[in-house]
């Protein structure tokens, strides 16, 4: 999941991805810290059968807190819900901020 902090690092800059095979182009647009919605656009160019196919998508993401994610799983009939920050998990830099992992097991 991620937390507010993630969307007050670079997020609208661009970010690629180039290998033989594949292309990934990813873009923030942007995130309004009143509503908490965050967009992002993906393109994907792969090599099938000697073709190149493109895709596109819009992901629109909503940033929760850590207590919202608790108390939403827990009414959903999760318990023992624990958060992990990602740069405790090892993930540095832009990356791991803001970033939280969640575990929980279901009733």
């Amino acid at each position: 999941m991620l937390l507010e902090s993630a969307y007050q690092t670079n997020w609208t800059d661009a970010f690629s991805i180039v290998r033989d095979d594949h292309v990934l182009l990813l873009s923030g647009s942007g995130f309004d810290f009143r509503s908490r919605l965050a967009q992002c656009r993906i393109t994907m160019f792969r090599l099938l059968d000697g073709v190149w196919r493109r895709s596109d998508v819009e992901v629109h993401e909503r940033c929760y807190t850590t207590t919202e994610i608790t108390g939403a799983l827990s009414r959903a009939g999760f318990e023992q819900t624990a958060c992990y920050d990602a740069r405790d998990l090892g993930m540095s830099g832009q990356l791991g901020q803001g970033r939280t992992f969640v575990v929980t097991t279901r009733k």
